[in-house]
């Protein structure tokens, strides 16, 4: 997302304190919410199992039944 308009962009990554809107699939189902319904399920941090280190964080814009989940 193009920061002083707000366009969306394309983009391969993310660098540090960029926007972006992300889907996830999940090999198990999560117990998540939209943000706009429920802050405490609709709201998560991604950790870095090798080094312990916040590398997202992030709000739910809407939840699908197929184990997926729009950011």
């Amino acid at each position: 997302m193009d920061k002083l308009n707000r366009a969306a962009e394309s983009a391969e990554t993310l660098k540090l304190n960029d926007i972006g809107s992300v889907s996830f699939k999940t090999q198990q189902p999560l117990a998540v919410a939209a943000y706009e319904d429920n802050h405490a399920q609709g709201a998560f941090i991604l950790i870095d199992e090798a080094t312990n280190h916040t590398v997202a964080a992030g709000m739910i814009g809407k939840v699908s039944e197929a184990n997926s989940f729009e950011i």
